[in-house]
């Protein structure tokens, strides 16, 4: 992380910052051409690529999503500032490519919740809703959050599960599960292959990636953490049996029941998260060096683009 990009994130972080208002000078600055989707309450900040080199209709476009939005009265710091500069600072290296990267990025808003407040009340949700709406099918989502503190990149593991459940229940959710399934097993290569295969499939949390997911279309979630971390959260993942997993799940991995299972298994990094102490000071250069690379990584990757659910 360099000197600017740490005076941003300490500007970010404060408390009376106006996040997006930061974003959009931010933007402004650095002669960002970008534009504002609303949806309902939520403005998101969609930032195009394709100026310099378009994007190859033949792939997907690769979108990367970080929520700017934080829990009221928390800094926010790797939850979740950090992936939003990783991505914005990861624009220039983008533009400098001699390929074309099939890359975008969405700034979204209103990831956290209020209580009481619905699924359909996510940014992300209304986002995918309205990208459904306009007949948008050539997107594959990648949820970049909790990304600041570690050294091991890990990613989602509940979205098949998500959907399995739901095709079970809802037909027109069974080809959105072949496609997923397809898109992991694709990416499967770029993962193993990324830090010599130091990759785990352990995050069992959603973000939003579960908008995306409920409207049909491929998202996967990348979040960082440090390898004790992410070794211990594989081990105590590995000593439940499929017999418990599969009574856990079969009440839903969105109720209740489920949030109270993973709360022993979930890793102590992330023990600030939606306190007042997600601070700065809790974040490494490490997790930013990881990102990084993985975005430079993905941006060779690219992913053929198919016919998907409608």
């Amino acid at each position: 992380m360099n000197e600017q990009m740490r005076e941003d994130l300490t500007q970010f972080c404060r408390f009376d910052c106006d996040r997006y208002e930061f974003l959009i000078n931010w933007l402004n600055r650095e002669e960002i051409s970008h534009s504002v989707i609303p949806t309902g309450s939520a403005r998101h900040i969609l930032i195009r690529l394709d100026k310099i080199r378009p994007y190859l209709k033949r792939y997907h476009v690769k979108t990367l999503v970080a929520h700017y939005d934080r829990v009221d009265g928390t800094p926010g710091a790797n939850d979740n500032s950090s992936a939003v500069m990783q991505l914005l600072y990861s624009i220039d290296k983008l533009k400098s490519l001699n390929f074309a990267h099939n890359i975008q990025i969405i700034l979204t808003d209103k990831e956290e919740l209020m209580p009481g407040e619905s699924l359909v009340n996510q940014g992300a949700y209304q986002l995918a809703n309205l990208f459904r709406e306009k007949n948008i099918n050539n997107c594959i989502f990648f949820v970049f959050d909790m990304c600041g503190i570690g050294d091991t990149l890990i990613s989602g593991r509940a979205g098949l599960q998500l959907l399995k459940n739901k095709y079970d229940n809802e037909i027109r959710f069974k080809k959105m599960y072949d496609h997923m399934r397809h898109f992991s097993d694709s990416l499967a290569d770029l993962f193993l292959s990324f830090r010599d295969g130091e990759y785990f499939n352990l995050n069992s949390l959603f973000s939003d990636d579960l908008g995306f997911l409920l409207n049909r279309y491929p998202a996967l979630q990348i979040s960082v953490l440090p390898y004790s971390d992410a070794l211990a959260v594989k081990n105590n993942l590995f000593r439940i049996d499929d017999e418990k997993w599969n009574e856990v799940q079969g009440k839903g991995v969105l109720s209740a029941e489920y949030r109270e299972f993973l709360k022993p298994l979930l890793p102590q990094s992330w023990n600030s998260n939606h306190k007042s102490s997600d601070s700065i000071e809790r974040l490494t250069d490490s997790a930013f060096d990881v990102i990084d690379e993985f975005i430079l990584e993905l941006a060779q990757y690219q992913i053929p683009y198919g016919e998907v659910n409608s």
